[in-house]
């Protein structure tokens, strides 16, 4: 009877766990800022914080707020790049992971 018992309540653990487990797998995306990617990837691991931060990508959304970016957007018949989904969609991290994705409250980004 001690190991029906036992054997029951490692069962349901085991399944609480695993339903822990797979709502976590399952949370989508969650941005935590440019800036917080430098803890794990700096000179140690081949320093790609400092290689993309060098690149164009590092700019992708500022890019929109140039006047270039403002008449391209106008000749096509959009608004604000920095506003316009087909703009942003590939400029910008948060649209391109959709709207159902979290923006931790701590992050930081890059101006």
């Amino acid at each position: 009877m001690k190991k029906q018992a036992m054997m029951s309540i490692t069962l349901i653990a085991v399944g609480i766990f695993l339903l822990g487990m797979a709502s976590v797998a399952f949370a989508g995306h969650e941005i935590i800022g440019a800036p917080k990617c430098k803890t794990c990837h700096k000179a140690k691991t081949g320093d790609q914080w400092a290689k993309w931060e060098g690149s164009k990508h590092a700019g992708a959304f500022a890019t929109l707020g140039t006047e270039a970016s403002k008449k391209i957007a106008a000749d096509m018949g959009l608004g604000d790049p920095q506003k316009e989904e087909a703009c942003l969609k590939c400029h910008a991290t948060h649209a391109f992971l959709g709207r159902d994705v979290v923006i931790n409250a701590k992050a930081k980004y890059l101006d």
